[in-house]
């Protein structure tokens, strides 16, 4: 019964952030050559099997093929690390983080709000690069 009941209320929370806009505007930070190649770009927000966690999505472009990053992301509402993000043999990346407590904060992931992406490769440091999202 309790599984049940949390099962329900994770999917409660899922509807509520649906209604979250899954896009974002990538606008890498001007610098060094190789930064403008980082990119960064919002995929939304999902729910967890907790009613009071979510997960923020992120994905966007790496200029250091097959390489790992540390990746900080900070804004109005959300902030997160995450270590060993794989940079894919194409210059991509994805990665959730999780963010506890958020449907009980009083500030929300809203349109408008930016959001930095810094950027650690592991194997090549000097390209440490940010990018930046804009929520729409």
């Amino acid at each position: 019964m309790k599984r049940t009941a949390r099962a329900l209320a994770g999917m409660a929370a899922v509807a509520v952030l649906a209604g979250i806009p899954a896009t974002a505007q990538a606008a890498p930070v001007s610098g060094k050559a190789e930064a403008a190649e980082w990119t960064l770009h919002f995929d939304g927000m999902s729910g967890t099997p907790s009613p009071a966690d979510a997960y923020s999505h992120w994905s966007g472009t790496c200029p250091v093929p097959n390489d790992y990053l540390d990746v900080d992301v900070s804004g109005n509402a959300l902030h997160g690390f995450l270590s060993l993000v794989p940079c894919t043999s194409e210059g991509t990346y994805r990665f959730a983080l999780l963010h506890y407590g958020y449907n009980k904060r009083d500030v929300q992931v809203e349109k408008g709000q930016k959001y930095t992406g810094t950027f650690a490769p592991k194997r090549h440091p000097e390209k440490t690069g940010r990018a930046t999202a804009v929520i729409e």
